[in-house]
């Protein structure tokens, strides 16, 4: 479909669908013709594949599923025409009406008895496209692996694996101990040896390099021959390609690989140019992309050479922000990381450092512990270039700390040799600083900060 007649006719569905109330799309009548049910299931199994395979396709697609339930009632496989189409408005940014949508779906396939067999693909779809985001990343995980249970319970072995798969996947973008993300993916990884499900070894193969790499260092994957098959076997898959992409940005940033940094971390452009559904692990890609580039473009003296950057990590921040105002506790933090980002590479410093310290109190609020570690380093970073030393240390030292309490060990480590090597042996003086004291009070500071900016004009 052209892009204009498309967007036209998702317009018109738009308007139908809110002027319906929830509850008389939920008792649409039910359509029995054979040919009509096959039909709806076959464009259902078109888009399953279609997902992996060509995504540009998939708005028209879900439109033409949710024209063919409004117009002919409701069949067993209708539930997908709610959860594909609200992944199509939400990637559009009409996120309420596309959760909207995903939550139908999974009603509905809970109140019709015969669209029951599928609720574990529909929790799938439903959550990865639409419903995570407005919910924590904490609870997407938790929904998945209902979704496992139910998968078992019904016999639906396949789902049953995506939904454990994603659960998993969800835990590690939440900050899960990557101890734990290792054992479920052993455990897991074990019984489908056993069970002789390859199809799926794929998946846990790139995120048990990416938990190795955290935990042991970067040489332990960087050149994996696993990964390597795996990339190769999957060559028509974008999205576990771009999957790799993101898990290579991640290390790349989280081990200041200068020199693979740019390289990797065109992911924005990439899901655009192929129009790719978004869901979390993408937007995580997205991040990093605008942590990434404004990183990079700090320092750089050359305007013709960072401002591509600046402008990249400017893009990003405007994407990223549009997400906090459905969800602030999944993208809070990193919205106020990435403007505190901004802030520092445009050489407006006092507005940066506010900005970092919110975003570490943020994360840690909303218990994402990784990214806690993450905006401790560059707010320490911040502060260092500052010429507050003490400040600095303690920000490392916290950031340290929140790395091993996630597990990512090798990490700890490198940021313990960069605060070696900018302290060297003035390190003895700043080992007596209180860590906990200096960040109750760095934290303190942001919080007043925080009242002021909320407190009415005017009042003492």
């Amino acid at each position: 479909m052209g892009e204009s007649t498309l967007m036209t006719d998702i317009d018109a569905m738009n308007k139908v669908l809110h002027d319906r109330s929830d509850d008389s799309l939920l008792n649409m009548q039910d359509n029995k013709d054979k040919k009509f049910v096959a039909l709806h299931q076959l464009y259902s199994d078109l888009v399953h594949v279609l997902y992996f395979t060509k995504p540009d396709l998939l708005s028209s697609l879900s439109l033409r599923m949710i024209e063919l339930t409004m117009a002919k009632g409701l069949t067993p496989t209708s539930p997908f025409s709610f959860a594909y189409y609200g992944m199509a408005l939400a990637t559009m940014g009409k996120v309420e009406e596309g959760c909207r949508l995903g939550r139908l779906a999974l009603k509905l396939v809970d109140e019709n008895a015969s669209s029951s067999k599928y609720k574990p693909m529909v929790i799938l779809f439903a959550h990865q496209t639409s419903l995570f985001y407005s919910e924590p990343f904490q609870s997407t995980a938790e929904a998945h692996h209902m979704g496992y249970i139910a998968g078992q319970q019904l016999g639906d072995f396949l789902n049953s694996r995506w939904n454990l798969q994603l659960s998993i996947t969800m835990n590690y973008l939440a900050g899960q101990n990557l101890r734990a993300v290792q054992a479920t993916i052993k455990d897991d990884y074990v019984k489908m040896m056993k069970d002789e499900k390859s199809a799926f070894f794929f998946g846990y193969i790139l995120l048990h390099s990416q938990v190795i790499a955290l935990q042991q260092g970067l040489h332990t994957t960087e050149s994996g021959p696993m990964e390597a098959e795996s990339l190769w076997t999957n060559r028509t898959n974008i999205i576990f390609h771009l999957n790799s992409k993101i898990h290579r940005l991640v290390r790349s940033f989280l081990f200041r690989q200068s020199d693979n940094l740019i390289g990797e971390s065109n992911i924005l452009e990439s899901i655009t140019e192929r129009k790719i559904q978004l869901r979390p692990m993408l937007f995580m890609g997205i991040f990093y992309e605008g942590l990434t580039c404004f990183l990079c473009s700090i320092g750089i003296t050359d305007p013709t050479k960072s401002k591509p950057l600046i402008e990249r990590g400017q893009s990003v921040l405007t994407r990223i922000r549009s997400l906090a105002e459905h969800s602030s506790w999944n993208w809070e933090n990193k919205v106020q990381l990435l403007e505190a980002m901004e802030m520092h590479t445009m050489g407006n410093l006092d507005a940066a450092g506010p900005l970092y310290f919110s975003s570490i109190r943020s994360a840690h609020e909303h218990k994402f512990i990784h990214e806690e570690a993450v905006a401790s380093e560059l707010a320490g970073e911040y502060m260092y270039e500052q010429g507050n030393h003490s400040d600095a240390y303690a920000l490392f030292m916290h950031s340290i700390k929140c790395f091993k309490e996630w597990g990512a060990d090798a990490v700890a480590k490198r940021v313990e040799m960069s605060v070696q090597t900018k302290f060297g042996t003035n390190i003895s003086h700043l080992q007596a600083v209180d860590v906990s004291d200096a960040m109750k009070r760095i934290l303190s500071f942001d919080q007043q900060q925080q009242q002021k900016k909320r407190s009415p004009v005017g009042l003492e």
